[in-house]
């Protein structure tokens, strides 16, 4: 048993810890945007010469379609190659790849064997010799000015890399918890990143489609740390700033299903841990905003399962105190009875908008719990398979 009051402290806690990096750090940004100065630029060329990289495994249903849009997308006076680098595709990705027809852009393709994704985005960068560096992958469709938005920051010299905006509304017409829930996060995602590059540096990842400066840009550590999170950490590790461009518009084409978000988050966040673990320095105070923006926007969220354990756990420990275990267990009772709610209306095709908000966070938490199993296991991460977003 433990003291009442220590008892409500800790609940208290645990669910300001889950709520703060959700409600209260947005809000934070938003009164620090208006009280900080925006951070000096540094005026230098426009962009000219840009290597875009795909990863691709066994794509050739998909491939065509990222091809043509990145072709139809080379702004006015830009020079840009894309280096395709197949992962032991055994279709005809390749083929595809070396004989499709484009106007703006050269293609150069690697066929790599197989390997896994960030070995073979090691690879890419080892090829590439342009100003800056693009990716997306072969699941993509970006919007004709979708690399005219990205590269005019460049522009400016204290910019390291840029991240574009994955815009589900372009391609997503399902109605169920997984594209309602990502909706919200994706909206409250987008403003997060806003107020971060008005500030310092945007700490998020988008490996549908960023860019980052080469001079910026270090190989992926290991096969087990995000390569889109490594390459921004990368930026951030010179001293260049990140930032968020929500006009850079990319249509990403993959099916919106709750199974397929829960696998997505145990490799997000597992592989984003590897990443984080790789630049832990970048935690430390000398980063200043930038590291107050890792522990909030990152750490903390994926902290959120382990503060909902002790939260759960914690009214076993006051049974002395029935009123303190009645509110306690209870209200966390109807919590987690509302997203079980949730579930069952989804199996039967239906939904209700705030039961199923609470599903799919309640879902989401536990994907999170088991990234954090697969991170202390040092489990790989960057094998996948097409329609697996990496």
């Amino acid at each position: 048993m433990i003291d009442t009051t220590v008892a409500l402290i800790v609940v208290i806690a645990c669910c300001v810890c889950v709520v703060y990096p959700h409600i209260l750090y947005p809000l934070f940004l938003t009164v620090l945007r208006k009280l900080l100065p925006r951070p000096q630029s540094s005026p230098g060329s426009n962009v000219v010469n840009v290597d875009l990289c795909i990863a691709a495994h066994n794509e050739e249903a998909l491939l065509p379609y990222v091809l043509a849009s990145v072709d139809a997308a080379v702004p006015s006076g830009v020079q840009l190659r894309i280096l395709l680098g197949s992962d032991g595709s055994t279709d005809s990705t390749v083929k595809i790849a070396r004989e499709f027809p484009v106007r703006n852009c050269a293609i150069e393709v690697h066929d790599y064997s197989r390997r896994g994704k960030n070995a073979v985005i090691n690879g890419l960068i080892t090829q590439s010799t342009a100003e800056v560096v693009v990716f997306t992958d072969a699941d993509c469709r970006l919007e004709p000015d979708a690399l005219q938005y990205l590269l005019r920051h460049f522009s400016d010299n204290n910019i390291g890399a840029v991240l574009g905006c994955n815009d589900r509304r372009l391609v997503s017409s399902d109605d169920n918890a997984a594209t309602s829930g990502e909706a919200i996060y994706r909206s409250l995602e987008d403003v997060v990143n806003e107020h971060e590059s008005s500030l310092a540096s945007c700490v998020a990842s988008n490996g549908a489609l960023y860019a980052v400066r080469r001079s910026a840009l270090n190989l992926i550590p290991n096969d087990r740390a995000a390569d889109d999170f490594c390459n921004v950490l990368s930026a951030i590790s010179t001293r260049k700033r990140v930032v968020f461009e929500r006009h850079a518009r990319v249509a990403e084409h993959r099916p919106t299903e709750m199974s397929g978000e829960f696998r997505r988050t145990i490799r997000t966040v597992a592989s984003g841990l590897s990443a984080v673990a790789a630049y832990k320095q970048l935690l430390g105070p000398h980063f200043g905003l930038t590291a107050l923006f890792l522990w909030s926007h990152r750490i903390l969220r994926w902290m959120s399962p382990v503060f909902l354990l002790i939260a759960a756990v914690i009214p076993w420990f006051v049974l002395h105190d029935v009123t303190l275990f009645v509110v306690l267990f209870y209200s966390q009772f109807l919590f987690y009875s509302l997203a079980f709610l949730g579930y069952a209306l989804e199996r039967y095709g239906s939904q209700l908008p705030v039961v199923s908000t609470i599903h799919f966070f309640v879902a989401m938490n536990i994907a999170m719990f088991m990234a954090w199993i697969r991170f202390l296991s040092k489990a790989r991460a960057d094998v996948w398979q097409p329609g697996e977003s990496a």
